[in-house]
């Protein structure tokens, strides 16, 4: 999922649940993220990645490690 406007503290994805196990990552960093599934939207936590570790300045990527994966109902 690209998005081209850095949130304050979360991005709201509205998609399909994701199955439990599946991971939040922003390429570019190491680490996965934080994140919950609320009011029909994934909502990953961005709140606790300091500005000067924010890969790049005009776009990022949220990966989802397992979301595709049989079992959500979602396409990747």
């Amino acid at each position: 999922m690209v998005f081209l406007e850095w949130p304050d503290r979360e991005l709201a994805l509205p998609i399909p649940e994701p199955k439990p196990g599946s991971e939040a990552s922003l390429l570019g960093r190491e680490g996965t993220l934080p994140w919950r599934y609320e009011g029909e939207a994934l909502r990953v936590d961005l709140s606790g990645i300091p500005f000067r570790e924010i890969p790049g300045a005009w776009a990022w990527t949220i990966r989802l490690a397992g979301y595709g994966a049989e079992g959500n109902g979602g396409t990747p």
